[in-house]
């Protein structure tokens, strides 16, 4: 009879310590999976490091003029939080000192190309001229759940260093393609810098998840960009929607300076799959005092007649997909007319490719 209860004891407090064991596995489930304490606050784990390649070419949607071709390398740190007085904290300006907050640096090389609407070896008037540019930039993105900083400073130049004319040259040669003759009338060599600013929005009303994993969120943001390449500053919107939606996956790709192809919010998304598909829709509007690819150079007497126009509206539409730890996404980005003459708003497809570390 002592056995018999002796085991029935055992046996009943297994049973408790297994359901107590079960629903303390339940609920560490249920807890969002990056929490972490750090100096004695909640903080949200850091997120890895990436190295992404984007490339935007006309010619993936049929076309072979003005915004040709562009190539960015980004490499971008694994955020870290921040401490009070630190450099960091300085660049957090109007984003809350939450104990979410954390930073990334990044480091970039940019090269992007221009030809006019008609191939001919002399300029024509009122189109726009052959230009290039190559720049290294260094930035940092700083976060929170609702809001974030992005910078970037560039410095580059324009002319026959930025190997645009070769670059051009190569490709068109090797795919046998009908070559651009005027680029000796390109805008000329000068050594350029380019200061970009964002201000990120969370938008709150755009988010939902259901148990099927589908899923949507959004940000509205402005830029600021002043240098000798642009002088110009708007605002857009850009929205996701898709099946276990990244939370460090970009929404709006634009490879002009301060996009690093990620999201630039902190996101505490439980991802339950290896995988993820998704779209993307953005729009945007800038307004434009200068731009060199149109204007010329500052420092250099370059005499070229285009009537620009002052406002400029901007629209991309893709999908993302995302296995594991590489993320791959194309999209179409459309931009309307950016001087008198451009027969047409212009269209580019938009090529990236992320890796995570």
């Amino acid at each position: 009879m002592r056995t018999t209860l002796m085991c029935a004891v055992v046996v009943c407090g297994g049973g408790l310590c297994g359901t107590a064991s079960a629903q303390q596995n339940e609920l560490e489930l249920k807890q969002p999976p990056v929490l972490m304490v750090q100096n004695g606050a909640a903080a949200l784990a850091q997120e890895p490091a990436s190295f992404a390649i984007q490339l935007d070419n006309d010619v993936f949607l049929g076309e072979d003029c003005d915004y040709t071709n562009g190539i960015r390398f980004s490499f971008l740190s694994e955020s870290s939080p921040i401490a009070p007085g630190s450099f960091w904290n300085w660049l957090a300006v109007g984003v809350e000192r939450s104990p979410e907050l954390r930073s990334q640096w990044a480091a970039t090389l940019t090269q992007l190309m221009y030809t006019p609407n008609t191939r001919s070896e002399e300029p024509i008037p009122g189109e726009r001229p052959y230009a290039g540019y190559l720049g290294l930039g260094v930035g940092s993105l700083v976060k929170n759940k609702d809001r974030a900083n992005s910078w970037e400073f560039q410095l580059g130049v324009t002319g026959k260093y930025s190997l645009a004319d070769d670059s051009q040259y190569a490709v068109h040669k090797f795919w046998g393609m009908e070559l651009w003759p005027g680029w000796q009338h390109q805008i000329p060599s000068e050594l350029v810098f380019q200061f970009y600013f964002k201000r990120f929005y969370r938008l709150n009303c755009l988010e939902s998840r259901d148990v099927s994993g589908l899923g949507s969120d959004g940000y509205f943001y402005w830029n600021a960009d002043v240098g000798t390449l642009f002088v110009r500053g708007g605002g857009g919107l850009a929205v996701r929607y898709g099946f276990n939606l990244p939370g460090d996956a970009a929404t709006e790709y634009n490879i002009n300076g301060a996009n690093y192809m990620t999201s630039p919010l902190v996101r505490n998304d439980v991802s339950f799959s290896d995988w993820s598909v998704y779209g993307v829709a953005a729009i945007g509007v800038q307004g434009v005092a200068y731009n060199a690819f149109l204007d010329g150079p500052v420092f250099h007497d370059y005499s070229y007649d285009v009537a620009t126009h002052p406002v400029v509206g901007t629209a991309s539409l893709g999908v993302g997909v995302r296995y594991k730890n590489v993320e791959g996404y194309f999209g179409a980005q459309w931009s309307s007319r950016e001087y008198a003459s451009q027969e047409s708003c212009h269209w580019v497809g938009s090529l990236n490719l992320r890796y995570r570390f």
